[in-house]
């Protein structure tokens, strides 16, 4: 019964319980993860979102100091941006570990059901258009249940 499993994802989606998870994102190669960051921060609103400073824990706003290929290559290599409206979602953090790409969220009461199903749209979206291998939720139990992770592949996978 595939409704009870999203209504559960959805459901968790928007309690926030102090947690921020990620979904993974792993690819076949350096390019494609190039690619899917581009389109992740496409349509975002770059002149509001910051990235972390090298080496530093403070954040710097990206305005109009760097052009797409610097943001996604300083992503690519270690930075991580928040992103400010990125295909009208909640803020997104974004960053790479090794060969996957880590988009962390805030779950919350801004997250409503278009927002989810969007969320769902652009993840397939990265698949179609980056050959993004697999897609997941961190299955770390303190994040979501089982039948909201069941639910997350379910919503990725249609």
């Amino acid at each position: 019964m595939m409704g009870q499993y999203v209504d559960s994802f959805k459901a968790q989606m928007r309690d926030f319980d102090g947690t921020l998870p990620e979904i993974s994102v792993l690819f076949e190669n350096r390019e494609s993860l190039g690619r899917a960051i581009g389109i992740l921060i496409a349509n975002a609103n770059l002149a509001a979102s910051s990235m972390a400073r090298e080496g530093s824990r403070k954040r710097e706003l990206i305005s109009d100091k760097y052009g797409l290929q610097d943001v996604i290559l300083m992503i690519q290599e270690g930075r991580h941006l928040l992103l400010k409206k990125s295909y009208g979602l909640p803020d997104l953090g974004v960053g790479v570990l090794e060969d996957s790409l880590r988009i962390d969220f805030k779950p919350g009461d801004e997250w409503n059901d278009e927002q989810i199903t969007r969320l769902a749209d652009v993840l397939r979206k990265l698949r179609e258009r980056s050959g993004a291998k697999e897609i997941y939720l961190d299955e770390m139990q303190e994040h979501f249940n089982e039948d909201s992770l069941t639910g997350f592949q379910e919503l990725v996978s249609e």
